[in-house]
């Protein structure tokens, strides 16, 4: 059985395995979906919040939120949560840091995904 370790991992994984129906193979794929869709939108996220673009950023991080919640993401989809309201009231507090926590949870699921066996 495949399990993620458990210390810094940024998915529920006994979610998404609820998720999968017990299905590793397609908790794995759900995750590559997801990473996929990350890998284009966190650049987009990027440059809104260089550029402040607000009505950008509110839509990008609402995106994103959706898609983190659908596998599990509960810390990515706070961190979303809380950039959407930065966009919605535009006011950028911090929006670079939670940026980049978003970009280090990416990073450790994709390696985590990428190097997975089953």
């Amino acid at each position: 059985m495949l399990n993620p370790p458990r210390d810094q991992f940024p998915i529920e994984w006994d979610y998404l395995q609820t998720l999968a129906d017990g299905d590793p193979n397609f908790a794995i794929e759900l995750l590559q979906i997801f990473i996929k869709d990350l890998q284009t939108q966190l650049p987009v996220l990027k440059n809104a919040i260089e550029v402040q673009n607000f009505k950008q950023i509110t839509a990008t991080a609402h995106y994103l939120k959706g898609a983190s919640s659908n596998v599990g993401a509960k810390e990515m989809e706070s961190l979303m949560r809380s950039l959407e309201a930065q966009g919605k009231s535009e006011v950028l507090d911090g929006a670079e840091l939670i940026y980049a926590s978003m970009a280090h949870n990416f990073q450790t699921l994709a390696t985590w995904v990428q190097t997975a066996t089953l």
